[in-house]
């Protein structure tokens, strides 16, 4: 198994097209599907790598 990665992202297909493609380059890859469950998952599971996208432009997380 790869290196883990914590995705956190509220539009689901994009947060799938993440996932698919971290894992098939070898990642061990988890979703969130917002900040709150991402810090959770962060803090419980502690993955090498959290991505996550903010749009500033709107002053909130996509």
């Amino acid at each position: 198994m790869g290196e883990r990665i914590l995705v956190i992202e509220d539009e689901p297909q994009i947060a799938d097209l993440l996932r698919r493609g971290l894992i098939y380059e070898g990642y061990t890859v988890e979703v969130a599907p917002d900040g709150e469950a991402g810090l959770a998952a962060a803090r419980d599971r502690q993955p090498g790598l959290a991505e996550a996208r903010r749009d500033r432009r709107r002053g909130h997380a996509r």
